[in-house]
């Protein structure tokens, strides 16, 4: 019987103990079930069971023997051993098996979408006090004053449509300790969510959130979209689009994305770029609109890396040759991943097979094996930035990164609902989230940093809000209905 919690540990010892008595009346033992335990108590390792048996030997049968060998070693597993602190061997394998496979959420529920809110609320405006109830330290409160926000600071943040690309990132990054995947250490606050709601991991559930002022107040506030609900709507995209459109004339960002940049993303669409889709050879897919749009944006956002990663000038033929090339190594991608809701696609392997994929229409960058050894160190950066091949390469690699998750990640993950992102580097999040405070109180400028930072990145402007929070990540995988697209 496989041992599942610590009552039937009990309930066995007292089965035994009962058998026990039986059988030393049966063989009239002069011992008594305390001798058993005694000797059991105390073992030194050194033929213990032996004695044990030895209490019931009459010369019975090999019938009558198999059953005292039998309740013997039953007996040496349940009962307590004192070079076990007082535990049996059955309740030795019950801890050591809690430690390496049990939850935290045997013990405590998952947080629901509003405690996960509050939670990423503490976070955002650095609320230690909350987070660690008790007098704050010196320098907590010094900090919690620097990033402190104003009224009217707060109603620029909430204006400005990026809560949910910071929520994003905290949403999906392993802040928790429990062993969920192979692919990376702890879990994300969207993983614990989906514990309660399994829409979430299944791309059928959405969650995004807003910054909003409530009496004098300004609180972030939740926004679930169960999968009844997405599917009356025609999916999250679809809401999206119908909430555009009914607001279309007053500019403002709206419910579910609450994002700067939606509104852009669907006039881009509609206009297309007739140029690249139809010369990619392929006819729309046939059916729902949001598989139309889904087949444009599949087409065009290739344009997007190529001409924003600033590779040599291509002609017009290796613009589209390009782009069809960077489409297909995405179809190919998302084609590869394994069926399973912990099954993943490592971003250092993708991003690695992307750079070599534009590596071929511009022999002046390095090969990716180069450029990982070329930024393994500070000073090997420093090294090779007097060097201009290796400088425009380290340049398009960083910005390969931005641009992957800013035209390919970001849109399926958030608009199309369609991925799961896992970010483990806390440092840097924590980085961009005081880096977004302080530009949003003034306090951050291009002109702050020094030559050799401002420089090093000259196709990126660190100071944009808009795109600060896109950041290459661990890995992800596809959800829902764009992982049936690719399979």
């Amino acid at each position: 019987m496989e041992i599942e919690n610590k009552e039937q540990i009990l309930q066995r010892r007292r089965e035994i103990e009962e058998d026990l008595l039986e059988m030393l009346k049966k063989t009239k033992s002069d011992f008594s079930l305390d001798d058993i335990k005694g000797i059991i108590y105390n073992e030194d390792g050194q033929d213990c069971l032996t004695d044990i048996i030895a209490m019931f030997d009459r010369g019975g049968d090999i019938s009558e023997l198999e059953n005292i060998l039998e309740l013997a070693h039953d007996a040496w597993n349940y009962f307590p051993h004192k070079t076990l602190n007082g535990l049996s061997p059955a309740e030795k394998t019950l801890e050591i098996k809690k430690n390496t496979t049990s939850s935290v959420y045997e013990e405590y529920s998952p947080r629901n979408e509003g405690e996960i809110c509050e939670l990423f609320e503490m976070m955002l405006f650095m609320k230690f006090d909350e987070i660690m109830p008790g007098k704050m330290s010196k320098k907590d409160s010094q900090w919690k004053k620097k990033f402190s926000l104003s009224k009217k600071e707060m109603q620029d943040f909430s204006e400005l449509g990026i809560v949910n690309r910071i929520f994003r990132r905290w949403f999906q990054t392993n802040w928790g300790y429990e062993k969920v995947s192979d692919y990376f250490e702890g879990e994300t606050p969207r993983y614990e969510l989906s514990r309660m709601y399994p829409g979430i991991r299944q791309g059928k559930d959405y969650f995004s959130v807003n910054l909003e002022k409530q009496g004098d107040e300004w609180n972030v506030r939740p926004y679930y979209y169960s999968e009844s609900f997405l599917k009356s709507e025609g999916g999250i995209f679809m809401y999206g689009l119908k909430k555009l459109r009914e607001h279309e004339k007053n500019g403002k960002i709206h419910e579910p994305f609450f994002d700067v940049e939606f509104r852009d993303f669907i006039h881009w669409l509609d206009s297309g770029n007739a140029k690249v889709a139809n010369k990619a050879g392929e006819e729309s897919h046939a059916g729902s609109e949001f598989f139309k749009y889904w087949d444009l944006f599949l087409k065009m956002a290739p344009a997007n890396i190529v001409l924003n990663i600033k590779i040599r000038k291509l002609n017009e033929s290796e613009f589209l040759d390009l782009c069809f090339s960077i489409k297909n190594f995405l179809v190919k991608l998302f084609s590869s991943q394994p069926r399973g809701y912990n099954e993943y696609l490592l971003y250092d392997d993708a991003f690695g097979a992307l750079w070599e994929t534009i590596r071929v229409f511009d022999d002046e960058l390095l090969s990716y094996a180069e450029l990982i050894t070329a930024t393994k160190s500070g000073k090997n950066i420093e090294k090779f930035k007097k060097d201009q091949k290796p400088k425009k390469s380290i340049e398009c690699m960083y910005s390969l990164g931005i641009l992957f998750d800013r035209y390919i990640l970001f849109p399926i993950e958030r608009y199309f609902n369609g991925a799961e992102l896992v970010w483990t580097s806390h440092d840097i999040f924590l980085e961009d989230l005081s880096g977004t405070m302080l530009t949003l109180k003034g306090e951050l400028t291009d002109d702050s940093l020094d030559d050799k930072e401002n420089n090093f990145l000259d196709t990126i402007s660190p100071f944009d809000l808009k795109y600060m929070w896109y950041a290459p990540c661990t890995a992800f995988r596809l959800t829902g209905e764009i992982f049936k697209y690719f399979h």
